[in-house]
Order: structure tokens, then C-alpha cells, then sequence
């Protein structure tokens, strides 16, 4: 990412503006089917989505990497 897109993304982060799904960006990967099961146990036990706690995960790496928690 480029220095003008992390400033413009924490502004609206700043301002609190949720971006649109439209804006929004499909980030995936390939794991081990048990790594899915895993992940679908651990939203149901928690009654939340997978969504929420990929947006966790994400926040809790861009803190260790020295990042603003930007995912929403």
C-alpha cells in the first residue's frame, strides 16, 4: 500500500466511515480443511462470524507489526 492510500484510509478510519462493500477488498488464503472446521467451531462457540474474528486476527497483526487497527 502506498503512502496516499494508508493516509487516506486512516482519515476515514478518523472519521469513522465505513466503507462501502464496493470499496471493500476480498483478502484470502489456502489452508487445511481442518484449519476452516476449526474456524467455523470457534465463531459458533463465540456466536459470531468468521468475518469477526478474521477483522480480530487482522487488527491483533497490524498492532504486533506496529500498524493502526484499521479493520472494520
Amino acid at each position: 500500500m502506498n503512502d496516499m492510500n494508508l493516509t487516506e484510509t486512516l482519515q476515514k478510519v478518523q472519521q469513522k466511515e465505513t466503507p462501502t462493500k464496493s470499496e471493500k477488498r476480498l483478502i484470502g488464503g489456502h489452508f487445511a480443511p481442518e484449519v476452516q472446521q476449526q474456524v467455523r467451531i470457534i465463531a459458533a462457540s463465540q456466536d459470531t462470524t468468521i468475518q469477526a474474528l478474521l477483522t480480530e486476527a487482522l487488527n491483533d497483526l497490524f498492532e504486533k507489526q506496529g500498524y493502526p487497527r484499521i479493520a472494520e
